[in-house]
């Protein structure tokens, strides 16, 4: 029981990391494809915000992706026979 729950657990947080990724990879994207919008480097320095919101963006898409395809495969496994 305690496993169930442990592996639920991990698909809601998946699920919310992929959310967060698909908007700020959403974010990100419109930043980059119409920046005077975005422009606040008068206001703060530092590096441009479209490419750091695409890349925070896909790299939480690919964090969830990939533990999506972790809980996919582990349950195609048969059980050991006895």
């Amino acid at each position: 029981m305690l496993s169930g729950f442990g592996k639920g657990l991990v698909k809601v947080l998946a699920s919310i990391i992929g959310g967060a990724g698909v908007g700020c990879a959403t974010v990100g994207y419109f930043a980059v494809r119409d920046p005077e919008v975005w422009d606040y480097e008068k206001m703060r320095p530092g590096p441009p915000f479209g490419p750091i919101m695409l890349a925070v963006g896909l790299g939480l898409l690919t964090g969830a992706v990939l533990m999506g395809l972790l809980f996919w495969s582990s349950g195609r496994r048969k059980a050991p026979e006895a």
